[in-house]
Order: structure tokens, then sequence, then C-alpha cells
């Protein structure tokens, strides 16, 4: 039985929604799959089933979950549709599908550039660089971990211009790069690490898509190379041609 905190001032049907929200999250519950029926999971939260009605209409209100009637109750979580094009922006790609974005910083260090980093960037290996590690998130929910390598020599005052702002798009436009674009990606898919499981709020059973990509600038000259792990079942890629 889940124990919910009574008495602490949070409504039980409150809890019960956040409790079954993370489970879908997580992956407990595969995507379009049956919830368990209402009596059960009244007993799983030691309430009545009225309780777990509210619960249950609450994420249906927010199109995490469908009910049909006399079949049950399915997760409905739609995937985010993201294109990936010549001038991928996260931000607009988000707002033009009415999905709110943000994005936080998890770390900003410098690095040697190595392999496919340097080689992307048209660097000799251990070249000094800048990684900039984010979590994004669509209206709340953890959609990317990205990894962005940035040549130290071209952006000297990237640490602190990330630190203010994680949005690279307003780096790149105050470098003079408005208009930066996409000059190709690499898609691939594996299982996730746990710390990413973690991060992404996913099981470790649920792969995750990998892109890798190149930034340019207007004249071709490369700007920033891009490793994102992206949630899987939570969003659909569309190559642009």
């Amino acid at each position: 039985m889940d124990r919910l905190a009574r008495g602490q001032g949070v409504a039980l049907w409150r809890q019960i929604e956040g409790v079954l929200e993370q489970s879908i999250l997580q992956g407990s519950f595969a995507p379009s799959g049956r919830l368990p029926a209402e009596p059960e999971l009244a007993r799983r939260f030691g309430v009545n089933r009225h309780t777990v009605r509210q619960a249950v209409r609450a994420l249906a209100s927010r199109g995490i979950l469908r009910i049909e009637q006399g079949r049950g109750t399915f997760v409905d979580m739609q995937p985010l549709d993201y294109s990936i094009g010549a001038r991928t922006r996260f931000s607009s790609n988000l707002a033009s599908r009415e999905r709110l974005p943000s994005r936080v910083t998890l770390g900003i260090d410098e690095v040697e550039l190595m392999g496919p980093t340097a080689r992307a960037l048209g660097l000799p290996e251990g070249s000094t660089g800048l990684r900039h590690r984010t979590l994004a998130r669509a209206d709340g929910t953890p959609v990317t971990l990205g990894t962005i390598y940035l040549p130290k020599a071209r952006f000297p005052e990237a640490a602190a211009s990330l630190a203010a702002n994680p949005s690279v798009t307003a780096l790149f436009t105050a470098a003079g790069h408005a208009d930066y674009r996409r000059a190709w990606t690499r898609i691939g898919t594996r299982l996730p690490s746990p710390d990413e499981a973690q991060q992404l709020e996913q099981s470790r059973e649920r792969p995750v898509l990998i892109t890798e990509a190149l930034d340019t600038s207007a004249s071709g000259a490369p700007l920033a190379y891009n490793y994102t792990v992206w949630a899987g079942e939570r969003v659909t890629l569309t190559v642009e041609s």
C-alpha cells in the first residue's frame, strides 16, 4: 500500500494524482496501457473510490489519462512532435506546438575537446572547450538531457552568459550568429544510464533517443557540437528535408 501524508494540508486525491503521474513518467504503465480499476487503486492508496476518481479525472483533464466508458482508463500522453531542421530551436519548436518550454543548467565546465567532438568542431584534439549540460522540459515534463560543446577561443565569455541564461540561441545571437544553422544530425537509440533515467524521470528499461548534431554559422564555420539524450516515449523526431 502507498502511504499518503494525511493531515498535512495536501488533499489525498492531489497526492494520488502526483504518485500516478510519476508512475506513468517512469514507465510503470505502458503508453496507451490500461490502469488498474478504481477498486484496486483505492486499496493501493487506502482511500475510497471517490478519492481515486478525483485523481484520475484530474489527470484526464491534463491529457495524461484517457477515460473510455465501459472499457477503463488508459495512459494517453501524446509524444512531443519535435522537428529537426536547418534552423532547429528548442523554445520556438515547443511554442509552435503550444507546449511550455523550460531549461535549467546542470553544469558548466572547461574540458579538453577530444575524438568526435574535436573533429566535428574542426579543432586539434586537446583544444580547450566549454561543456554546458542542461535539462529541458515540456509542460514541466522532462524531455531532454543536453550537452553542448563550444570552442573556448570562439566564445570566451560563454560560461558567464550561459550561467545567466541557458539559451544557446541567445549566446549565438550576442556573438553575431543569430542565423546559425544545423549542419547535420545523427540519430540513434540505447538504454539510459542510471543518472539519465533519474534526471528524465523514466525507467531504465525504457530506451532513450540519442542525437548528435553540429551547429554552424551562416557561412559554415563550426559553432557547437551537441549531444542530446531524449526521453524516447515522450518525443517523436521529424527530420525536415
